[in-house]
Parts: C-alpha cells; sequence; structure tokens
C-alpha cells in the first residue's frame, strides 16, 4: 500500500486461501479454522490488524468483480471510548463496532482509518456468495 508498497501500520496474519488453512499456521488458531471451515467458498481469509493514528489509503480489487468474490470485515477489537476506526466504501463511512461486520464489493473504491488510540483488529474474508 502506497508508493512504496508497504504500510508498517497494517499488519496481516492468513488464515485460509481457497478453503485451504495456510500450511505453515500448524496446530495455531484452531477454533477460528474449524469455524471459518464450515464457511463454504471462502478464498482468502485473514486476521488484519490497523495500528492507531493510520489511514489506510483508497484502493480497490478490481480482480474480485471477475471472480464474483465480496469482501467482508468483522470486527473483532477496536476502541472501548473515542472509537474513531471506520471502512469507507464509495464515500458511506461505516464505524468498526467489535462483534459488527460488513459485506462489500472490494472492487469498488474503499479505505479505512483507525484515528483511535487503540489497534483496530478484524477477520478479513473475500468469498463467493
Amino acid at each position: 500500500w502506497g508508493p512504496t508498497g508497504a504500510n508498517q501500520n497494517r499488519t496481516q496474519q492468513g488464515q485460509m486461501v481457497e478453503d485451504q488453512a495456510v500450511p505453515f499456521l500448524g496446530d495455531a488458531f484452531p477454533h477460528t479454522l474449524a469455524r471459518l471451515r464450515a464457511v463454504p467458498r471462502v478464498k482468502v481469509a485473514a486476521f488484519a490488524r490497523l495500528a492507531p493514528a493510520t489511514f489506510l489509503p483508497t484502493h480497490r480489487h478490481p480482480e474480485l468483480r471477475a471472480e464474483g468474490l465480496l469482501q467482508m470485515q468483522l470486527t473483532l477489537r477496536a476502541a472501548e471510548h473515542g472509537n474513531y476506526a471506520y471502512l469507507n466504501v464509495d464515500g458511506a463511512f461505516r464505524q468498526h463496532v467489535p462483534g459488527e461486520g460488513f459485506v462489500f464489493d472490494g472492487s469498488h473504491d474503499h479505505f479505512a482509518v483507525n484515528a483511535s488510540t487503540n489497534d483496530r483488529d478484524i477477520l478479513y474474508l473475500e468469498f463467493k456468495p
């Protein structure tokens, strides 16, 4: 992301690719993987963390439309107070609230911002509806 291709304030831990657990995980995340295996047609599943005071610039994934895929972000953790963590898709802001998710067309412009003082953690999915 960005001109150099990296954003040190955003980290990601892959979980599944093409309905298969990422091999290097071994026995890590057994409950998460069990639940993800129950969801059919997952292309990508990952945990993603956005550090405090971080902006993830506007981007899109045009290949998702061609593959008939949607994206989902399920918020796992966000600031309890002063929660200024948002996803913006096509100009519409959606606040990241723990336990709530968003399904959207990732081929559209979107960006994320975490203007809070806490990490924002999500489960990210690309899936075929």
